[in-house]
């Protein structure tokens, strides 16, 4: 497999994944959510999609959504890099 295929492959994961997991609408309750990086360049090469939530209260609405995808198994990881949720 060449690199392009490689990278068409993983953005297709990746679709899936949104589409399946429904990741837009659920942040979509918090706030704007913009998929960005190499996913919005069309350029992947690792298995990761970058998002931005704008949102009027960051603190609040990172903890809400922590806990729905927390209790409704949207991740498998969740961590906290500088006061931002990361997955």
């Amino acid at each position: 497999m060449n690199h392009l295929e490689h990278s068409q492959k993983v953005k297709s994961d990746a679709e899936v994944l949104l589409d399946e997991a429904d990741i837009i609408d659920v942040y979509s309750e918090f706030g704007r959510v913009y998929v960005i990086g190499s996913f919005a360049a069309d350029l992947m090469w690792d298995p990761d999609i970058d998002l931005v939530v704008i949102t009027k209260n960051l603190e609040e609405s990172s903890k809400k959504a922590l806990e729905k995808i927390v209790i409704n198994c949207y991740a498998e990881f969740y961590g906290w890099i500088n006061s931002l949720l990361k997955f």
